[in-house]
């Protein structure tokens, strides 16, 4: 799971279509790293959760760090002379038998989000065990 670190102060400075060309670039980010057997979507105003299918945590960290790299490198261009850049935060997990179910799934992985968010933002982070 991850969301743009503070979208709302860029919607505040840019502009709402400035904001939404971010979550553009971002779905484009994601549809070029993952395989078509992953499962990407948006969860929320600035979240997206992935779900990569039969992968471990170590490939999983790979993957997100892709993203994260490609994320940094992204610029949108809402005005001729204007470009912006945007960060996300980033908290993850591996699914194992000790989860119960979908909800104790995303509050395991938004507590790596949380984590990344509060220990200075642009991070990933796994959730702990």
């Amino acid at each position: 799971m991850f969301d743009i670190d503070n979208f709302k102060k860029i919607n505040d400075k840019y502009g709402h279509i400035a904001g939404d060309k971010i979550l553009q670039k971002i779905a484009s980010v994601l549809k070029e790293t993952l395989r078509n057997t992953d499962i990407a979507g948006r969860f929320g105003g600035d979240e997206f959760i992935v779900i990569l299918v039969q992968t471990d945590i170590n490939v999983g960290m790979q993957v997100a760090e892709r993203i994260h790299s490609r994320v940094e490198q992204a610029r949108i261009t809402p005005k001729k002379e204007q470009s912006i850049n945007f960060i996300i935060s980033m908290g993850i997990c591996q699914y194992n038998k000790g989860i119960k179910s979908l909800e104790d799934f995303i509050a395991k992985v938004d507590e790596g989000l949380y984590r990344a968010k509060h220990t200075g933002y642009n991070k990933i982070c796994k959730a702990k065990d």
